[in-house]
Protein backbone atom coordinates (compact mmCIF):
# COMPACT_ATOMS: atom_id res chain seq x y z
CA UNK A 1 0.00 0.00 0.00
CA UNK A 2 1.48 3.55 -0.72
CA UNK A 3 0.35 6.61 1.22
CA UNK A 4 0.16 9.66 -0.30
CA UNK A 5 3.32 12.21 0.10
CA UNK A 6 0.99 14.59 1.76
CA UNK A 7 -0.30 12.72 4.38
CA UNK A 8 1.79 14.29 7.56
CA UNK A 9 1.00 11.84 10.02
CA UNK A 10 2.40 9.08 7.93
CA UNK A 11 5.63 11.49 7.91
CA UNK A 12 5.30 12.00 11.41
CA UNK A 13 5.19 8.29 12.01
CA UNK A 14 7.78 7.48 9.70
CA UNK A 15 10.35 10.29 11.14
CA UNK A 16 9.39 8.80 15.06
CA UNK A 17 10.22 5.57 14.13
CA UNK A 18 13.81 6.09 12.16
CA UNK A 19 14.84 8.18 15.52
CA UNK A 20 13.75 4.92 17.82
CA UNK A 21 16.08 2.46 15.24
CA UNK A 22 18.88 4.90 15.72
CA UNK A 23 18.46 5.32 19.44
CA UNK A 24 18.17 1.35 19.46
CA UNK A 25 21.12 1.13 17.46
CA UNK A 26 23.45 3.79 19.31
CA UNK A 27 22.34 1.72 22.30
CA UNK A 28 22.97 -1.71 20.81
CA UNK A 29 26.92 -0.57 19.73
CA UNK A 30 27.26 1.99 22.12
CA UNK A 31 27.42 5.56 22.80
CA UNK A 32 30.23 7.48 21.42
CA UNK A 33 32.23 8.78 24.25
CA UNK A 34 31.60 12.32 23.63
CA UNK A 35 27.82 11.88 24.23
CA UNK A 36 28.23 9.48 27.41
CA UNK A 37 29.90 12.43 28.67
CA UNK A 38 27.33 15.18 28.29
CA UNK A 39 24.85 12.60 30.09
CA UNK A 40 26.67 11.00 32.57
CA UNK A 41 25.96 11.94 35.80
CA UNK A 42 27.78 11.45 39.60
CA UNK A 43 26.08 8.83 42.08
CA UNK A 44 23.00 9.92 41.07
CA UNK A 45 22.22 13.75 41.25
CA UNK A 46 21.70 16.10 38.90
CA UNK A 47 25.34 17.56 38.99
CA UNK A 48 27.04 16.77 35.67
CA UNK A 49 30.02 15.23 35.45
CA UNK A 50 33.18 17.36 35.78
CA UNK A 51 35.02 15.70 32.61
CA UNK A 52 38.45 18.18 31.60
CA UNK A 53 38.61 18.86 28.09
CA UNK A 54 42.08 18.33 26.68
CA UNK A 55 42.78 22.33 26.63
CA UNK A 56 41.85 22.46 29.63
CA UNK A 57 43.91 19.67 30.37
CA UNK A 58 46.94 21.27 29.27
CA UNK A 59 46.41 24.43 31.19
CA UNK A 60 45.92 23.18 34.41
CA UNK A 61 48.92 21.08 33.94
CA UNK A 62 51.13 24.56 34.20
CA UNK A 63 49.26 24.96 37.50
CA UNK A 64 50.16 21.89 38.99
CA UNK A 65 50.77 21.90 43.13
CA UNK A 66 52.35 17.98 43.10
CA UNK A 67 55.05 17.58 40.80
CA UNK A 68 54.63 14.40 38.04
CA UNK A 69 57.07 11.74 38.41
CA UNK A 70 57.41 10.02 35.13
CA UNK A 71 57.38 6.36 35.42
CA UNK A 72 58.25 4.05 31.73
CA UNK A 73 57.63 1.12 31.11
CA UNK A 74 55.26 0.52 34.65
CA UNK A 75 52.96 -1.95 34.43
CA UNK A 76 49.53 -2.02 36.20
CA UNK A 77 46.71 -4.08 36.80
CA UNK A 78 43.47 -1.87 36.43
CA UNK A 79 39.40 -2.78 37.23
CA UNK A 80 36.17 -1.42 37.28
CA UNK A 81 34.78 -4.28 38.91
CA UNK A 82 33.33 -5.52 35.40
CA UNK A 83 36.29 -5.07 33.42
CA UNK A 84 39.84 -6.09 34.14
CA UNK A 85 42.85 -5.17 32.35
CA UNK A 86 46.40 -4.75 32.34
CA UNK A 87 47.91 -0.78 31.90
CA UNK A 88 50.86 1.39 31.51
CA UNK A 89 51.34 3.96 34.22
CA UNK A 90 52.71 7.19 32.40
CA UNK A 91 53.07 9.26 35.49
CA UNK A 92 52.27 9.81 39.13
CA UNK A 93 51.89 12.88 41.34
CA UNK A 94 50.90 12.80 45.54
CA UNK A 95 47.18 12.71 44.33
CA UNK A 96 47.04 11.40 40.57
CA UNK A 97 47.88 9.04 38.02
CA UNK A 98 48.16 9.51 34.78
CA UNK A 99 47.29 5.46 33.03
CA UNK A 100 47.29 4.52 29.24
CA UNK A 101 46.87 1.49 26.72
CA UNK A 102 43.52 1.36 27.98
CA UNK A 103 40.50 -0.42 26.44
CA UNK A 104 37.85 1.93 25.78
CA UNK A 105 35.22 -0.25 27.38
CA UNK A 106 36.84 0.31 30.57
CA UNK A 107 34.44 2.13 33.37
CA UNK A 108 31.32 2.95 30.97
CA UNK A 109 29.28 1.40 34.14
CA UNK A 110 31.60 2.63 37.07
CA UNK A 111 32.89 6.05 37.89
CA UNK A 112 35.76 4.47 39.91
CA UNK A 113 38.74 2.12 39.13
CA UNK A 114 41.33 0.06 41.19
CA UNK A 115 44.68 -0.10 40.75
CA UNK A 116 47.05 -2.96 42.18
CA UNK A 117 50.23 -3.90 41.06
CA UNK A 118 51.48 -6.76 39.09
CA UNK A 119 53.82 -8.89 41.65
CA UNK A 120 51.61 -6.65 45.08
CA UNK A 121 54.71 -5.60 46.79
CA UNK A 122 55.42 -2.28 45.97
CA UNK A 123 52.42 -0.31 45.38
CA UNK A 124 49.81 -0.39 47.05
CA UNK A 125 45.97 -0.57 46.01
CA UNK A 126 44.81 2.53 44.84
CA UNK A 127 41.17 3.40 44.52
CA UNK A 128 40.83 6.33 41.77
CA UNK A 129 38.36 8.47 39.59
CA UNK A 130 39.09 9.31 36.23
CA UNK A 131 39.01 12.98 35.53
CA UNK A 132 40.05 13.24 32.17
CA UNK A 133 40.36 10.91 28.97
CA UNK A 134 42.04 11.05 25.92
CA UNK A 135 41.35 8.50 23.05
CA UNK A 136 45.13 7.36 21.58
CA UNK A 137 46.14 4.51 18.58
CA UNK A 138 47.36 2.31 21.42
CA UNK A 139 44.43 2.76 23.59
CA UNK A 140 43.01 5.45 26.02
CA UNK A 141 44.43 7.44 28.61
CA UNK A 142 43.17 8.76 31.93
CA UNK A 143 44.42 11.49 34.22
CA UNK A 144 42.82 10.32 37.73
CA UNK A 145 42.30 11.68 40.81
CA UNK A 146 43.83 9.00 43.81
CA UNK A 147 40.72 8.76 46.64
CA UNK A 148 42.55 7.00 49.41
CA UNK A 149 46.51 8.48 49.32
CA UNK A 150 48.05 6.94 52.08
CA UNK A 151 51.66 6.81 53.53
CA UNK A 152 52.53 3.98 51.92
CA UNK A 153 51.37 5.24 48.57
CA UNK A 154 53.70 9.08 49.83
CA UNK A 155 56.54 6.42 50.66
CA UNK A 156 56.17 4.68 47.31
CA UNK A 157 56.08 8.03 45.46
CA UNK A 158 59.25 9.38 47.59
CA UNK A 159 60.99 6.22 45.81
CA UNK A 160 60.10 6.90 42.72
CA UNK A 161 61.20 10.55 42.73
CA UNK A 162 64.88 10.88 40.39
CA UNK A 163 67.65 11.64 42.23
CA UNK A 164 68.40 15.28 42.61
Amino acid sequence: MVYPLNNHLFFVIALLAIALMIALILVIIGFPESFKLLFRSKGGSDQMDTTISLSKEQREMEKRAHERIPLPNTTINVTDGYIFCTALLDNISAYGVCLKNLPDTLYRNSENLTLFSQTGDELPVLHVRPQWERKEHSGKRIGARILNSSEKWLSFLNRCQPAQ
